[in-house]
């Protein structure tokens, strides 16, 4: 079987929710940004959308987490998957419990962004308000040549939730327990700058694959600089964070209550 590269007719690439990733796809992706490709990437410390999917047992998965560690470490990107974020500015009102169908807290893990969205910037220029769920966050390696620009930033009323509570959640508990540090942190940025590649050579493949005849020569690094945007959070994409859908007379009707969509389709 031949082991596949990045088609280079395609100028832009998004990459989202991608799971332990084997090394010829992630060699794929980081020699298409070598070539000049533009890349979105959006990871999660814990997605809630994969948690929520089953497999052929009927198990949801173990880890519902993407990363990719070994390109950002390579690149300047710091990205924790173990560490996601709340915030108590534009936390959520839900139900205190399961049980409880009076009372309503705060769910700091699911919030909205509207101070910390990038008005300079013209793909969120416009924009009021971006959902997010159980998000992580982004920052400049130290040492990295790179330009780092936020594009959605928490508020300093942010701060680190334990990822063991947010597999069956508890929202009383989490908000009782939740400390905002004062930090705001980075949840999207745009980066910029000439990157080195995360590989000295291709990966080595297993005896029955073989590298496609016509693959280009390897890249070290960039011949210019790199344009991507990187995302902590690939729930921004799940249409129950942004999307209220409604029956009027017998038909479902969606309406936006974010700018989620025109977020990923401004960025791309």
């Amino acid at each position: 079987m031949d082991a596949k590269l990045i088609d280079p007719d395609i100028q832009v690439l998004l990459v989202a929710e991608a799971q332990e990733l084997s090394e010829t796809a992630l060699y794929a992706i980081d020699q298409f940004v070598m070539r000049g490709g533009r890349l979105m990437a959006m990871v999660d410390p814990y997605s809630e959308t994969a948690a929520t999917m089953v497999n052929t047992m009927g198990q949801p998965p173990a880890t519902p987490q993407s990363d990719l560690k070994k390109l950002f470490d390579a690149w300047g990107i710091k990205f924790d998957v173990d560490q996601p974020v709340g915030d108590m500015s534009g936390a959520w009102r839900v139900r205190a419990s399961a049980d409880d169908r009076v009372q309503a807290v705060s769910y700091v893990a699911w919030f909205s962004i509207r101070d910390g969205i990038n008005q300079s910037d013209p793909a969120t220029a416009n924009l009021k308000s971006v959902n997010v769920a159980t998000p992580g966050f982004l920052s400049k390696a130290d040492g990295a040549n790179i330009e780092f620009t936020p594009l959605l930033t928490t508020s300093p009323r942010s701060g680190l939730l334990q990822k063991d509570q947010l597999k069956i959640p508890e929202p009383a508990k989490i908000l009782a327990t939740f400390k905002p540090d004062g930090q705001q942190r980075v949840v999207a940025a745009r980066i910029r700058g000439a990157l080195k590649s995360a590989f000295a050579a291709p990966p080595e493949l297993a005896k029955e694959d073989k590298w496609p005849d016509n693959m280009p020569a390897h890249k070290a690094a960039t011949d210019g600089p790199a344009n991507m945007v990187v995302v902590a959070d690939s729930d921004i994409l799940g249409d129950r964070y942004w999307v209220r859908v409604s029956d009027f007379f017998g038909q479902s009707t969606a309406t936006p209550i974010a700018d989620n969509g025109p977020f990923v389709a401004n960025t791309i």
